[in-house]
């Protein structure tokens, strides 16, 4: 008997430390800094938000696969000026100490134009050295369901 508990306690000391899930705040309030970030229009400053080899889904189409698509996308805008970014019922899904999964409504628009989108956007977050940064991203902007006639 006392072998098999000696077993037991030693297994149970060399167990790894538990992993601890990303900080939802932390996500959060990446959240808040990506906004303001999109509020000034600036490429590099809200292409710093991406990965390297971010992977941009927007309504059924691939639209970037690289930070620098990003960049290129956002400085090419012919709406250029203030934003307004906003962010509501949002879902933050730990995935392991260095990501996390975000689920969320958002609406932007475009000051001094008629400009202005709204849907759901998914995104993976990934940390790297300490910053959190989107990896994947999928947006459906809101449009009218089309009804189907009945069978």
């Amino acid at each position: 008997m006392r072998p098999i508990v000696l077993l037991v306690l030693l297994t149970a000391a060399c167990r790894p430390a538990d992993i601890q899930p990303a900080s939802e705040q932390e996500v959060r309030d990446f959240l808040v800094e990506f906004a303001a970030d999109a509020a000034t229009s600036d490429a590099d400053l809200i292409a710093r938000n991406y990965t390297e080899d971010v992977r941009i889904l927007e309504d059924g189409r691939v639209a970037d696969t690289s930070r620098q698509a990003v960049h290129d996308a956002i400085a090419s805008f012919p709406v250029q000026g203030s934003v307004t970014l906003e962010f509501e019922d949002t879902r933050v899904l730990p995935a392991g100490p260095d990501a996390a999964h975000v689920q969320t409504l958002f609406s932007q628009r475009f000051e001094g134009s008629d400009l202005a989108f709204s849907g759901a956007i998914s995104m993976h977050l990934v940390k790297q050295g300490g910053t959190w940064l989107i990896a994947r991203s999928h947006t459906s902007t809101s449009r009218p369901r089309q009804d189907f006639p009945a069978q």
